[in-house]
């Protein structure tokens, strides 16, 4: 929803007489737009394996042994 805003803004603020070139550069920044949502969503998915990984049982007796606790 936060996107259709996003562009609808820009489109409001293009010149009417450039429409051609108004709708590449919407097309262009929703693309951007798009990949940044995918990076993010990757970033989660990674961030979501490392907390799983570092609350393992095998992952915590060796961070405890690494760190002489043990």
């Amino acid at each position: 929803m936060q996107l259709r805003a996003h562009l609808v803004s820009e489109a409001s603020e293009l010149e009417l007489g450039s429409e051609g070139n108004a709708v590449k550069l919407l097309c262009q920044r929703k693309q951007e737009l798009e990949q940044k949502c995918e990076e993010v969503d990757r970033l989660q998915h990674q961030l979501e394996a490392a907390r799983t990984v570092s609350m393992s049982p095998q992952f915590l007796l060796y961070f405890s042994h690494c760190m002489g606790i043990c």
